[in-house]
């Protein structure tokens, strides 16, 4: 790292570390840029980038140049951004993918389509001579289309089918000859299709398919003999259906059917007794005698409970909270009040400790609302786009102390769609799009499909166009780093002044997360779940020391060192 002696106001700094707190109010350093990092694919329709995903200080992303869509990876430079395999190229033809990157003990994985290998799954030390083939799990051009990736146990797990079994359960330690088939759920030709793999506990928990049982939930050690239906939920072919798997207050929640009471919130410890249904939410019956569903959707844990939506027929789709008992779940907002009226509340993030989503009141579009748990807390951010029309949130992501994502506004003549990249401080005047300074655009700057914001070596990154380019990989920094009111102050740092060691202390939560940046918004280091940090590496100057706690409560202080 190339390190920088400071100078405060012209005077040099003794060799000590001082921790200095501002102010009692906040106050802010703030520095925007925007700059496009290459023009892989020149023209008006650009390279579209896509999948955007940040490992072990690279970032990989997904894009079309003259050989057509190809993995890329980049150093947030425009020299560091390259091709690292002409995918295309492996046999006749061109083909495309819209898999995620995976990381894994060093290595990205993916999967990818070659007319030699069909759909196999591929790896990469982010250098062009170590991206190859993984494994040829099913030889041929079919290829065994891998899905899923998931870490659990120092291993992998996945999707996969041989061309002998279906599509089945596999585990990797990321080479070909640790890459096995866990177990053959549904015997011979046919597929289980495992679908929805969440660790939990320390075991994997999945839909999936005998033949017999239909689509119920399963669970594996990553062992053969330890891989078994866990209950069968809705007895016979049928199959319970379960989804939308999501822990929360130590327990695994998800959707389910089991014939009776339609498909309604269950969760599971893990054990067969442990796996029951939370709440028949719709009890209801429709005409024809069958139960009605609830269809809970678009889980997210929050303050030690699980916020999701459910479909009422008296009430439409709205929010709905739950603790794990029967008497604990219930409705906690109606958006949209009326028969078949729906707030539809999803996108979930929480941020500074609040929870951060879109829904619509009737009044409003889809827009961007606010929770702290309470109804009282619960509140409409902005209308970005005034009126019954929808601003649309999606993709939301917090960075240096503020709230980003991916929302509508108007043009300049307020006449037609534009979707921009927008930030919130979680107040309605400090919620505001944002773009180049005098840049010129058409409408949708910042496509919706396949976008993703992503934080990276001090900045964001998505996909956009601006000023005549067609879609390329652009980045924002912005240098908000906030020193926090004192009343608000959870954490102490001491000894003051300190010597390379800077320890924390806090009243009831524990330290997360801690990130050391430079004065300017780059970050340096990262430290997870320590009480300490130790900066004796860096060179004398002005640092921010960004701490977050395990109840998202972030706090800013600032660190000089000689």
């Amino acid at each position: 790292m190339k390190q920088q002696r400071l100078n405060l106001l012209g005077s040099n700094i003794r060799n000590t570390v001082l921790l200095v707190i501002c102010s009692i109010f906040s106050t802010q350093l703030m520095a925007q840029t925007f700059e496009m990092v290459k023009d892989i694919n020149n023209g008006q329709y650009g390279s579209n980038p896509r999948h955007l995903y940040v490992y072990n200080g690279k970032l990989y992303f997904k894009a079309y140049d003259s050989d057509g869509l190809n993995p890329w990876v980049s150093d947030g430079t425009t020299e560091g951004t390259q091709k690292l395999i002409n995918i295309n190229s492996i046999g006749s033809g061109s083909f495309q993918s819209t898999v995620n990157f995976f990381g894994f003990n060093d290595k990205v994985y993916f999967k990818d389509v070659t007319a030699e290998y069909g759909t196999e799954l591929w790896m990469t030390d982010g250098t062009t001579e170590g991206t190859e083939l993984m494994m040829d799990i099913s030889p041929g051009t079919e290829g065994s289309n891998p899905s899923e990736l998931t870490e659990m146990n120092g291993q992998f797990f996945f999707r996969a089918g041989d061309g002998t079994h279906g599509s089945e359960l596999w585990v990797s330690d990321g080479t070909a000859t640790g890459t096995t088939m866990v177990k053959d759920i549904n015997l011979g030709p046919d597929s289980a299709i495992p679908y929805d793999l969440t660790e939990f506990n320390g075991k994997l928990y999945f839909r999936a398919d005998n033949g017999v049982h239909g689509k119920e939930l399963w669970v594996s050690d990553g062992t053969s003999s330890g891989t078994y239906m866990l209950k069968d939920i809705y007895q016979g072919a049928e199959g319970s259906d379960p989804a939308e798997f999501t822990v929360a207050n130590g327990e695994l929640f998800f959707a389910a059917d089991d014939g009776i009471h339609g498909e309604e919130l269950w969760k599971t410890d893990g054990t067969l007794e442990g796996t029951v249904l939370v709440k028949d939410i719709d009890d209801d019956h429709i005409p024809n005698g069958l139960p009605r569903d609830s269809e809970p959707r678009n889980f997210v844990e929050y303050n030690g409970k699980l916020y999701f939506s459910a479909n009422l027929a008296d009430e439409g789709r709205e929010l709905y909270v739950s603790d794990g008992t029967t008497q604990g779940t219930y409705l906690f907002f109606d958006f949209y009040s009326g028969i078949r009226n729906s707030g539809s509340p999803s996108f979930f993030h929480e941020f500074n400790g609040n929870l951060y989503f879109r829904a619509t009141d009737g009044s409003h579009g889809s827009e961007l609302w606010v929770t702290n748990g309470t109804v009282e807390g619960t509140s409409l951010v902005k209308d970005l786009y005034p009126g019954p029309q929808s601003g649309g949130p999606m993709e939301l992501m917090d960075y240096n102390n503020d709230l980003y994502f991916i929302g509508y506004t108007t043009d300049d003549n307020s006449i037609n769609l534009n979707s921009q990249l927008w930030t919130s401080d979680g107040t309605e005047s400090g919620t505001t799009p944002i773009f180049p300074e005098d840049a010129t655009y058409t409408s949708n700057s910042v496509e919706r499909m396949y976008n993703k914001i992503v934080e990276f070596n001090g900045s964001i990154y998505f996909r956009a166009k601006y000023n005549g380019y067609g879609f390329e990989l652009w980045k924002y920094t912005s240098n908000n780093l906030g020193i926090e009111d004192a009343s608000k102050r959870k954490v102490t740092a001491y000894p003051n002044p300190v010597n390379d060691i800077l320890y924390f202390n806090t009243t009831t939560e524990t330290i997360q997360k801690v990130d050391l940046f430079t004065v300017t918004g780059q970050r340096l280091k990262t430290w997870e779940d320590q009480s300490d940090i130790d900066i004796s590496e860096f060179a004398p100057g002005i640092y921010f020391v960004k701490i977050t706690t395990n109840t998202h409560h972030t706090e800013i202080k600032q660190v000089i060192k000689n």
